[in-house]
């Protein structure tokens, strides 16, 4: 066996934690590894994620006023998924996305890489925990659910709790107990805890995860909506469908490492990829009821900043300007000066006094608070200029 080293004065960075396979050879200095595309999808779902819960309060502050413990469950696992990325980043420091046989044995020996792979299982459940939870608050405040679904929500979210505080506790023992080798190899505790109970967590994902996307459904159904409210609706659940997706595919890269037992740490790499998307996710869902109350009270403002944008650009071109203040032939064969016209100042305050435009239509109170029905059409009022 040939293997590539890296320079050091331990004399373990020169021997690889695991046997290459026939015709591979282990590379401890540049080897194939997922660390890459674990970052990209960090960096992509992390600030999207953030941005979708910078959406959802500012929303309920500043226009629908309604606050409640699913915002304070969307703000921990908004925390927790951005710990979950950082710890992504270290355990990356340690192996995380190469093969085995191409992480030097040192790295995996120390107290604390060990404690920190103990530490992301912790993570992991505290994150799941919030995101869930408020996914199930919100069904309460969004739908006009019947006293059954009610029921069904509250031992759903009783089950989910009860399952995830266990979960950390086992952890927090796991960090405690399952610090060195020899307690990894010999402890039944340590044993159980990186084999049947990361298995068995990965089954419970996955299936909550399927029922809180299955449970609203007949609600929905249900609904009168115009074709624009479907679409929008259309999306939440195509972005929940996404985040079931991406915990299923989880749960068979969990058992398929389980029932083979090695490369641990490549298949691993695979695991925080799907988590990474299945996490924030899960967290926008959460938001995407605000996205469209930001749009409707934001959109006069978006539509006069753009033609404002316009006019610069125009009066900046020697052919524009002639053609924004020149001679303009109409349909009817008039022949005379125009001029852009000035984008009233009560579009422009729109964003800030937080009122629509005409007169509401169709309001449908169940989902109205939380933006995700828009019941508000804008109109044009004489004078003004259309938005």
């Amino acid at each position: 066996m040939s293997t590539t080293t890296a320079p050091g004065g331990n004399p373990l960075d020169h021997i690889p934690a695991g046997k290459p396979p026939p015709g591979l050879t282990s590379n401890l200095i540049d080897p194939p590894s997922r660390a890459h595309a674990i970052i990209v999808l960090d960096a992509v779902f992390v600030p999207l994620m953030l941005i979708a819960v910078f959406v959802r309060f500012f929303v309920r502050i500043k226009w629908t006023k309604a606050r409640g413990w699913d915002d304070i469950c969307i703000v921990l696992a908004a925390i927790g998924s951005v710990t979950h990325f950082v710890i992504h980043s270290k355990l990356i420091e340690h192996g995380l996305g190469r093969h085995m046989w191409d992480i030097p044995v040192s790295w995996l020996i120390s107290t604390s890489s060990i404690r920190l792979l103990s530490s992301n299982g912790i993570v992991s459940a505290f994150t799941y925990l919030f995101t869930k939870l408020s996914i199930l608050l919100l069904y309460l405040t969004l739908f006009d659910v019947s006293r059954g679904t009610k029921i069904s929500i509250y031992v759903g979210s009783a089950i989910v709790t009860g399952y995830y505080v266990s979960i950390l506790f086992a952890g927090v023992a796991a960090v405690c107990s399952c610090a060195t080798i020899t307690a990894t190899k010999d402890s039944s505790f340590c044993n159980a805890w990186a084999g049947p109970v990361t298995i068995i967590t990965a089954s419970f994902n996955t299936v909550t995860d399927w029922w809180i996307f299955i449970l609203p459904l007949p609600l929905v159904i249900k609904l009168k909506m115009r074709p624009r409210q479907r679409l929008i609706v259309a999306g939440v659940f195509a972005a929940g469908l996404a985040a079931c997706a991406a915990s299923t595919a989880r749960l068979g890269v969990q058992a398929y490492q389980y029932s083979t037992g090695s490369d641990t740490f490549w298949w691993q790499g695979l695991n925080a990829e799907f988590a990474a998307v299945e996490i924030n996710i899960g967290i926008i869902v959460a938001c995407v009821p605000t996205f469209p109350q930001m749009w409707r009270n934001t959109k006069p403002l978006v539509y006069a900043m753009g033609s404002n944008l316009s006019r610069s650009l125009l009066r900046r071109s020697p052919a524009g300007s002639k053609a924004a203040t020149g001679s303009v032939r109409s349909e009817g064969g008039y022949e005379g000066n125009t001029k852009l016209r000035k984008v009233p100042s009560s579009v422009k305050d729109a964003l800030w006094e937080g009122e629509g435009f005409g007169n509401s239509v169709n309001k449908q109170p169940v989902l109205q608070d939380h933006g995700l029905i828009d019941g508000i059409e804008l109109h044009t009022r004489r004078g003004d200029s259309a938005v």
